[in-house]
């Protein structure tokens, strides 16, 4: 189960968006198109899809089940060929996630970003689309996941378990970085990082949170 699904379940979405009761849980989904409505032109019976059917009420649509009706226009692709449909599952939430917070910061080119948490769903996706948008990458990572990230591009790597990050990045930055998107810690942690302009990704409320 996401956090997502979890907020949903305890109610934390309530005042945003109405709700269907009973509710059957779950955004992310990947399957066969097994029939179409009438007049559909969209899809065909036999295509894989996959996609993210968050659409209110909030359960109508949950894809916790084994077969789910959506409307035609909801976010639905056909998966890419050579993709694994348990990749394709994987992608729709974190991937709109991470592509929502480098939009909402764009234009990056030029720009130094660290991003706390690079390694995660949400950060992965983030770390790519940030470099794809020109961004110089500042990936927070454990060792582990080193080699993953310079597959991503990303300019520089800082492992917060071998020093207190905020220190790390001060060190190698002394006039301080452009952008921080900290997706994993309590922004207090690295909100002393100099010149740094935060943005973070509130997974309690599901919501981007800007801090200056």
């Amino acid at each position: 189960m996401s956090p997502g699904d979890r907020h949903i379940a305890a109610g934390s979405w309530y005042s945003s968006m109405p709700a269907t009761f009973p509710m059957i849980l779950g955004a992310d989904v990947v399957g066969r198109v097994e029939q179409v409505g009438e007049g559909s032109e969209r899809f065909s019976v036999g295509d894989e899809v996959f996609g993210q059917l968050l659409i209110p009420p909030l359960g109508s649509t949950g894809t916790y089940a084994e077969y789910v009706a959506a409307p035609e226009g909801s976010p639905l692709a056909r998966i890419p060929a050579g993709v694994d449909p348990a990749v394709a599952a994987a992608v729709p939430t974190t991937g709109m996630t991470g592509l929502g917070i480098v939009e909402s910061l764009e234009p990056l080119s030029g720009k130094s970003v660290l991003i706390v948490g690079a390694g995660g769903g949400v950060g992965s996706f983030a770390t790519q689309f940030a470099v794809e948008a020109g961004a110089r990458v500042i990936a927070n990572v454990r060792a582990a996941n080193e080699e993953r990230m310079r597959s991503y591009s990303v300019t520089e790597i800082v492992d917060h378990t071998a020093a207190p990050l905020p220190e790390q990045v001060e060190r190698a930055h002394p006039d301080g970085i452009d952008v921080l998107v900290d997706l994993a810690s309590d922004p207090k942690g690295v909100r002393g990082t100099r010149g740094a302009g935060a943005h973070g990704w509130n997974g309690a409320h599901d919501a981007l949170r800007r801090e200056h």
